[in-house]
């Protein structure tokens, strides 16, 4: 029937194609545009789950965080063919509907982006921090400690968040 049927990605290297053939706007092409956003909700919604698991400590590993930075990709992708699907839409009325639509799901996407990085960054800070104090722990004691500084401490380099 020449319908679009895409799927979620679960893993690398999978993904839809849009079926888009003649310049005409047609039913079977309107249906595109709802195929590829419910398509693109599903995959925001799951990356929004996998999101609170890795930020509340259910699961951290490589594997989801490889999983969700896939998801986003996928997420991008039918954002771009929604976008291309967009373009042929001949009704100003309709496309203005989906204009929103598709500029919403953006900004969903980019919070989920900015959310990803957020977190890799703060472990990434966290690990960087507790090899710091490993390293600190190991070395001799200072040979003097300041005079002109009656405040003067050591201060652990991990932020308490980490620890």
């Amino acid at each position: 029937t020449g319908e679009v049927r895409p799927s979620i990605v679960l893993g690398p290297g999978r993904g839809s194609k849009p079926s888009s053939e003649g310049r005409h706007r047609t039913p079977a092409m309107s249906s595109d545009l709802d195929a590829h956003y419910a398509v693109a909700r599903r995959v925001a919604f799951q990356v929004e789950e996998q999101l609170q698991e890795l930020e509340t400590g259910r699961d951290t590993s490589a594997a989801l965080q490889g999983n969700i930075s896939t998801n986003l990709n996928q997420l991008a992708r039918e954002i771009t063919l929604l976008e291309g699907l967009l373009a042929e839409e001949t009704s100003m009325a309709r496309s203005g509907v989906w204009r929103r639509k598709v500029r919403q799901l953006a900004e969903t996407s980019a919070g989920l982006r900015e959310a990803l990085e957020k977190f890799a960054t703060r472990n990434f800070k966290c690990a960087l921090a507790a090899l710091a104090a490993a390293a600190r722990e190991s070395r001799p004691p200072p040979l003097f400690t300041p005079t002109r500084s009656p405040h003067w401490q050591w201060r652990p380099l991990v932020p308490n968040s980490c620890v």
